[in-house]
């Protein structure tokens, strides 16, 4: 038999995560005989912090009852609290696309 660390869930264990993204975007349109040049580029940088509000935690394993009553300990495990982590990154997507028309009578038809 095995009776180990009585522990049960509680808010105490919950990880926070906060994050904020902030982004710009930027196009050009060129438009030169029967092409239609478009530039652009998209900025975004993230930045996410996760934290443990919770308190480090440790297990007590007895092998039997009766070494629970007489605290003879068959294993012990600690862990301790997570420190803040911030995460940071910053992505750059930038695009060219080239739209040729073949011809200025062309067109598409949709339902």
């Amino acid at each position: 038999m095995s009776v180990s660390g009585f522990d049960t869930p509680n808010t105490n264990y919950l990880d926070t995560e906060v994050g904020t993204t902030i982004d710009g975007y930027d196009d050009l349109s060129i438009v030169r005989g029967r092409h239609t040049i478009k530039i652009g580029i998209g900025v975004e940088r993230h930045r996410l912090n996760n934290s443990s509000e919770g308190i480090a935690a440790g297990t007590l394993t007895y092998s039997t009852p009766q070494n629970f009553v007489n605290n003879v300990l068959d294993d012990y495990s600690f862990v301790g609290q997570l420190t803040l982590g911030g995460n940071r990154r910053t992505y750059f997507m930038p695009y060219v696309q080239d739209t040729f028309k073949v011809s200025s009578s062309l067109t598409s038809i949709s339902d």
